[in-house]
């Protein structure tokens, strides 16, 4: 992966775009989010999964952006990126995610992509 393919998959991200954000994933990535019932959070495989899961984020957060605190680290087949996701809740109040991202990828696709963060209470 290399650093306009990386700006690209996070444009496409806040775009909401899920047919073009997926194709920066191999066909068999993993995605693993940052909370869920499993120590890990919840894992989805594939890109099936990996597209319910976006869906299911975007439409809880339809005004939902990913805005990045450095630039992302990416050597070789491995890759880390900081950041924070802005959003409004049900009641419009202001929450922000922020975490960090631990990647593996494969070429130009994104193998593995597991999100660990800290959440802020809506105010």
């Amino acid at each position: 992966m290399d650093a306009k393919t990386f700006d690209d998959f996070i444009a496409a991200f806040n775009a909401h775009d899920l047919d073009r954000l997926l194709t920066f994933f191999a066909d068999d990535a993993v995605y693993s989010s940052h909370s869920g019932t499993e120590p890990m959070g919840t894992v989805f495989t594939g890109r099936a999964a990996i597209r319910t899961a976006l869906a299911t984020r975007f439409s809880k957060s339809p005004d939902g952006q990913i805005v990045m605190t450095s630039p992302a680290i990416i050597n070789g087949d491995d890759g880390a990126s900081e950041w924070y996701f802005e959003f409004r809740d049900e009641q419009h109040r202001l929450g922000r995610v922020y975490g960090c991202d631990i990647f593996k990828f494969r070429g130009n696709k994104i193998l593995v992509k597991n999100v660990y963060g800290k959440s802020q209470t809506p105010s």
